[in-house]
């Protein structure tokens, strides 16, 4: 276990990281760690993009009244949409 008068914690006092005012380049300088941290970006990127269209194209059909067909039709609507 580590010494607690030296360990930091989860928030330490000393935000910089013991670096100088202006570094601000990053430490990962491995090609692997750059590559996991830009496969990373697109895989969160594409995530966030597919929610966003999903809720489209539902706010689209419902608009339309295509849900709402099918849905009626369904005997689980009631429990599944309790809103309407």
């Amino acid at each position: 276990m580590t010494d607690p008068s030296t360990d930091p914690g989860f928030a330490p006092s000393d935000l910089t990281d013991e670096r100088s005012l202006g570094d601000w380049k990053t430490r990962y300088s491995d090609p692997n760690a750059k590559k996991e941290i830009r496969f990373e970006a697109i895989y969160l990127s594409a995530h966030m993009f597919g929610v966003i269209v999903v809720v489209f194209v539902l706010a689209v059909l419902e608009r339309k009244g295509v849900l709402a067909n099918s849905l009626s039709q369904s005997t689980d609507s009631n429990l599944a949409f309790g809103w309407e």
